[in-house]
């Protein structure tokens, strides 16, 4: 019961100080057999005005505190024991926070200023040794019964939030779907999986003596599950129940057709949902980590952070059920070229204008909002992000069973194994993750699951090209004088920088990924050896395919460059780039759009089923069916994927048996195809200084002050200025201008 009593713990108010001695005092009387209380209470404060002694040792003192300050409560303590009992010599504190080593300054300067030593008995003390006697399993028991039972009791019987949901969906049944998710193997089916966990969310509050009908188990599933016929619901529900009743997780009483958790399982289950309670307040930590840290030296109080996390929590549940109808309604209707790609902003924007903020307010703020929240969702480290991947994936079922109630036979239509052609979009900012912990890049954890999955990855001869072109470009960025440069930083360069790196550096770093002599040919070797990405070009493709439509595509690929040659000139002041650069990118892009077209012809197949698919960030990639249309040709069936799509397939779809859940657990959430572009010849004349000022110290550490540094001063600029990554092929070209070379 570590969770719930944990969860207790945490729960417990400052007026409960009288109910926190009492249980606390089942713990300690096994180390100190001679606590007596000394005090009786007095004041407001009660047992936190308090200190008291052992009778038969007038040195020992202890003092109950639930006060969340405790460093200052105990500073207080001392204060307390310096001036009525200058006997003392030690204190011992308990309380039901996390402390931990976190106190270990502090006993040291209480030792050496006033001889004094401190104990620490906090949360941990408890949560370790609640079995040790029958009292203390008791004392743990009572408290959770008393704090923790009611306060899950409300969470499950309240309706609604996220703000997407209809009321009549309850928090409830996501909570259970994401328990069941964790729980069960992976290779479960995903319908049984489902309706098993809305039949026992359903059932949450019950036990013997307040069991549910049957009749009224089916009434609540149907208006739960609204969109699915009263029939298959019955059908479903049945074979649901049948299989919880085996397997004793549920108990039914035949006398008046009624069924209620097994009281094991209610226990079993108020621990796990005890669990996904602590969970939710480690994201809602995180969530004000991020806020009070992208703040910085902005003028705030502490009632900001509140209201800014609180409409960040609202707008975050908002995006993760916003994604996973576009996913559900993807995979129904078989594009999943229609899985939009960034809900974030968006529904930033419907929160503010559905609840407006007060002027000026911190959580008015659509850009503060959206790097809070970008932080949360894309920190796949965090202790808390097994929890909200898990969210995620239930928000996911749970849109499913509002359209369908076969999930198992929608996902089972999508490709179980096949190949994907990787772009310019995908592969450049994996490069970047090179430049992360192990472990840390999300690009590089899906694509490695994806190849675990047995799905071939392959990017073509044009591809390297570009990818070439740009690094050759960030190494000739760092050998040109910054009044000479023109045009924007090299996004490779800067993600360099970014990570704290030497820039003096940066062309030894670049020489892993290519040289002079053959720099694509060594790109090729690079993605082979590292992440198994072949190279294989798709012209034999593009040569048997229609010539109409291959000449289209040519036509719509040239227009969407020279749109993007035009922007780039103006931030070049006026100077273009090669037309036949242009020309070459349009080439490279009906070369991969339309050459796995072409791989497709061969398989008879759903929309859903093709083995073949190309993975790019490039937004214009999803509007080519629309604009063959325009042109009068009547498209071919998209190839385009998104790595969201990617990423929620491996964890649902065909494929997910292969994983462990912790491999699923761990795949991002969503990948915000934007990036920030901020670097200034400015700032990266700071980082220098900065690295000469530290010279000496261990490189980790340069590394981290230039970073956290670059960070602070990214903050400070406001309004955060952002680029798609199909900027990236505005870039490209910048070398041509450079040096006189091509591609």
């Amino acid at each position: 019961m570590t969770a719930r009593l944990e969860l207790a713990l945490d729960l417990l108010q400052p007026e409960q100080w009288r109910r926190f001695e009492q249980f606390a005092s089942q713990f300690l009387v096994g180390e100190f057999p001679g606590l007596i209380d000394m005090a009786a209470p007095s004041g407001d404060g009660g047992r936190d005005a308090e200190v008291f002694a052992l009778r038969d040792d007038p040195t020992l003192y202890f003092q109950y505190s639930v006060r969340p300050d405790w460093e200052k409560k105990i500073r207080e303590t001392v204060q307390r024991l310096n001036e009525n009992f200058s006997d003392a010599q030690v204190l011992v504190y308990v309380s039901p926070k996390r402390i931990g080593a976190d106190a270990d300054e502090l006993k040291a300067d209480l030792r050496k200023k006033h001889r004094l030593h401190l104990e620490i008995r906090d949360r941990s003390y408890f949560t370790t040794r609640f079995a040790q006697s029958h009292a203390t399993e008791a004392a743990s028991e009572a408290l959770a019964e008393e704090i923790v039972d009611p306060y899950l009791a409300s969470r499950l019987s309240s309706h609604g939030k996220p703000a997407t949901l209809n009321p009549s969906e309850t928090r409830a049944a996501h909570l259970f779907l994401m328990l069941q998710l964790k729980d069960d193997t992976a290779e479960k089916g995903l319908t049984k999986l489902s309706f098993e966990a809305v039949i026992r969310s359903t059932l949450a509050n019950t036990d013997t003596e307040h069991r549910m009908s049957k009749v009224e188990l089916m009434r609540q599933l149907k208006e739960m599950l609204a969109g699915i016929p009263n029939q298959r619901i019955e059908e479903l529900a049945s074979n649901a129940l049948t299989r919880l009743i085996r397997r004793e997780v549920i108990r039914s009483h035949t006398k008046d057709d009624s069924v209620c958790l097994s009281f094991e399982e209610a226990k079993k289950m108020r621990e796990r949902l005890a669990g996904c309670a602590l969970d939710a307040q480690i994201l809602d930590q995180a969530m004000e980590d991020a806020a009070t840290q992208i703040l910085g030296d902005r003028e705030f109080k502490p009632e900001d952070v509140a209201s800014v996390c609180t409409r960040a929590r609202r707008i975050l549940d908002s995006c993760l059920y916003a994604r996973a109808e576009a996913f559900a309604h993807a995979v129904l209707n078989g594009r999943v070229s229609d899985f939009a790609l960034d809900h974030l902003r968006g529904l930033i924007l419907k929160d503010l204008a559905t609840w407006p903020a007060q002027k000026g307010s911190h959580d008015g703020d659509p850009d503060l909002l959206e790097e809070t929240i970008s932080r949360v969702l894309n920190n796949t480290s965090a202790p808390d992000y097994e929890y909200l991947k898990g969210l995620a994936d239930a928000y996911t079922l749970m849109a499913f069973l509002s359209l369908t109630p076969d999930i198992q036979g929608a996902m089972q239509k999508i490709f179980s194994y096949g190949e994907i052609w990787l772009d310019t979009t995908v592969i450049l900012p994996m490069l970047a993750e090179e430049l992360l912990d192990e472990d840390q890049g999300r690009i590089q954890s899906i694509l490695a699951l994806t190849r675990q999955a047995g799905i071939e990855l392959f990017t073509t001869t044009g591809v390297l090209e570009e990818l070439a072109s740009h690094i050759r470009r960030a190494v000739t960025y760092t050998r040109v004088p910054s009044s000479r440069w023109e045009g924007s930083i090299p996004f490779i360069f800067e993600a360099y920088v970014r990570a704290g790196r030497d820039p003096n550096a940066f062309t030894t770093w670049a020489e892993a990924f290519i040289g002079d002599a053959r720099p694509v040919e060594d790109l090729g070797a690079y993605l082979e050896e590292r992440f198994g990405i072949r190279t294989q070009d798709l012209t034999e493709e593009l040569e048997s395919a229609d010539g109409d439509l291959r000449a289209t595509l040519d036509n719509i690929w040239l227009e969407w460059h020279e749109m993007r040659r035009a922007r780039h000139a103006q931030l070049l002041h006026g100077r273009e780039l090669d037309p036949h650069t242009v020309l070459r990118l349009a080439k490279h892009d009906t070369e991969s759009y339309l050459g796995v077209v072409q791989r497709r012809t061969n398989e008879t197949s759903s929309p859903l089923g093709y083995k073949s698919w190309w993975l790019t960030f490039d937004s214009y990639a999803t509007r080519v069916e629309d604009a063959l249309r325009k042109h009068g040709i009547q498209p071919p069936p998209s190839p385009v994927m998104s790595i969201d799509f990617l990423s929620q397939y491996l964890s649902l779809g065909p494929v997910r048996a292969r994983f462990s859940i912790h491999d699923i657990r761990r795949l991002p959430v969503a990948i915000e195809p934007r990036l920030v572009a901020f670097l200034t010849p400015e700032l990266l004349e700071q980082a220098k200084q900065i690295r000469l000022s530290l010279a000496g110290l261990p490189e980790r550490v340069i590394s981290r002050r230039v970073r956290d540094h670059l960070d602070a001063e990214r903050r400070k600029k406001g309004p955060i200025t952002e680029r798609g990554t199909s900027t990236f092929f505005d870039e490209i070209g910048d070398l041509e201008l450079q040096s006189g070379g091509s591609l």
